[in-house]
């Protein structure tokens, strides 16, 4: 595929697709081929991933375009390869999720704190009752490590899960009125 077509499916992805709708769009390309070698995809996947939010939905697809060993390079910037090269032969690695829901899964982290962030913080990643899973996985299983939005998430494999640890429940969202909503809207009233 040209640089020029390339560069018109990543603005396509980023320009109409939400982030539950960017992996469907990804593995119905990987389905029909669109003319892109597999390096290609592939680099264009990774470049895509940390704006994912379903991957657990397409687990079975993965399962056949990450293969079943190695790492891949081409998903990876020369820092994240870096990185994972630095990496011990067993890493540890964390993984919040509702407590028997999502316990295994493509997405872990590398760093203890973040993963409970994900759990308690982040308003839509947040568990209603999550757990912390720790478990160990061999450098080899693992597909790549990722450093953007400032984490360091690896996509692995096959894992040992070591511990699942309840979390405390994170507090309620507080709903806070939309100033800017409120006053278009009072603007917006007629006056009797």
């Amino acid at each position: 595929m040209s640089k020029k077509a390339l560069k018109s499916v990543r603005a396509a992805l980023t320009r109409e697709c939400t982030s539950y709708e960017r992996l469907p769009a990804l593995v119905k390309i990987y389905d029909e081929g669109w003319g892109l070698s597999d390096a290609e995809y592939l680099t264009l996947l990774g470049e895509e991933w940390t704006g994912f939010d379903n991957v657990s939905a397409y687990d079975t697809a993965l399962s056949e375009i990450l293969g079943d060993t190695g790492s891949l390079p081409q998903m990876m910037t020369a820092e994240e390869q870096a990185a994972l090269a630095a990496l011990p032969e067993t890493v540890t690695l964390y993984r919040s999720a509702e407590k028997g829901v999502n316990e295994r899964g493509w997405c872990w982290s590398l760093d203890r704190a973040e993963a409970v962030r994900f759990a308690t913080h982040y308003g839509r990643y947040r568990k209603l009752n999550p757990v912390l899973v720790t478990a160990t996985a061999k450098r080899d299983d693992i597909v790549a490590v990722k450093l953007d939005r400032d984490e360091t998430e690896v996509i692995v494999r096959t894992v040992t899960v070591l511990e699942v640890r309840d979390l405390p429940a994170p507090p309620a969202p507080s709903v806070t009125p939309n100033t800017t909503t409120a006053a278009r809207r009072a603007g917006t009233r007629r006056k009797t």
